[in-house]
């Protein structure tokens, strides 16, 4: 068996570890979620240096906990978010995530929306949402080529094999076509416990992002072993958030949006 180093260690080395497999999320309830709305105070504008090397030579976009009040410029393209009930927020993610991707600079009708519970890469969702694949098409329609593509998927599918994942992930970066500009946010959760569960599926979307032109890691999982206060960040099941954890993760996505497109 191949010796593990521990999550510390990794994180402090910027690099993504390696682990078993865990379980996909499933939403909690919106009565779960507390009502606080504020944005925590950490709002460090995002560097304007160039993302470093992580796992594999991935190029990882820079860590930042929030985005600028205002923007280091109004952006001028789109941009298309697809993700899954972490990208939804009960419901509130279509006004949060795009009232983030707003104050980042995107204008509001050049913002295309698709966070649906339950979502994996590709494939069939609960309930018959449309599946990633046809959500970029969509996307593409409605605002045309972006700027940049957020990707938040991969807690859905922690159980998939690495071939399965790298399959997978092929598909939808081959309709978002090989000149796309691709953020792709990795797993991460509360407990380090259950992160431990989670990080073969994360080293191999830093091997298929690595392998890719104009594709970088938001490292999530990484950002999140630097917050030492999470407590009011999460619901029970540790890996949805509460409005307070989501008002983070709205300001870290947009930031490496920022930095994709600098």
């Amino acid at each position: 068996m191949t010796r593990r180093r521990s999550v510390s260690a990794l994180a402090m080395a910027g690099l993504m570890p390696l682990a078993a497999c865990g379980s996909s999320e499933s939403a909690p309830s919106a009565s779960t979620v507390p009502s606080a709305t504020s944005v925590p105070a950490t709002s460090a504008a995002p560097s304007t240096a160039a993302p470093s090397a992580g796992a594999s030579g991935s190029r990882r976009v820079t860590a930042q906990a929030s985005v600028p009040t205002t923007p280091a410029r109004p952006r001028t393209g789109s941009v298309i978010i697809i993700g899954d009930s972490l990208t939804n927020q009960s419901e509130n993610g279509q006004k949060d995530v795009t009232a983030s991707l707003v104050k980042a600079g995107w204008a509001q009708n050049k913002i295309c929306f698709s966070g649906v519970d339950g979502r994996t890469i590709v494939g069939t969702i609960p309930g018959g949402a449309p599946d990633s694949v046809a959500e970029a098409n969509r996307c593409r329609k409605q605002v045309g080529e972006p700027e940049v593509w957020i990707v938040a998927l991969v807690t859905n599918d922690l159980d998939s094999s690495p071939a399965r994942l790298t399959a997978d992930m092929g598909k939808l970066l081959g309709t978002i076509g090989a000149k796309g500009n691709v953020v792709w946010v990795n797993a991460g959760r509360r407990d380090t416990a259950e992160l431990g569960t989670k990080l073969d599926a994360n080293d191999t979307v830093a091997k298929v992002v690595a392998a890719r032109p104009h594709t970088r890691l938001a490292d999530w999982y990484a950002f999140l072993q630097t917050q030492p206060d999470q407590a009011a960040w999460w619901v029970p099941d540790s890996t949805h958030m509460s409005r307070q954890g989501y008002a983070v993760r709205n300001g870290f996505i947009p930031a490496q949006a920022q930095l994709a497109t600098a």
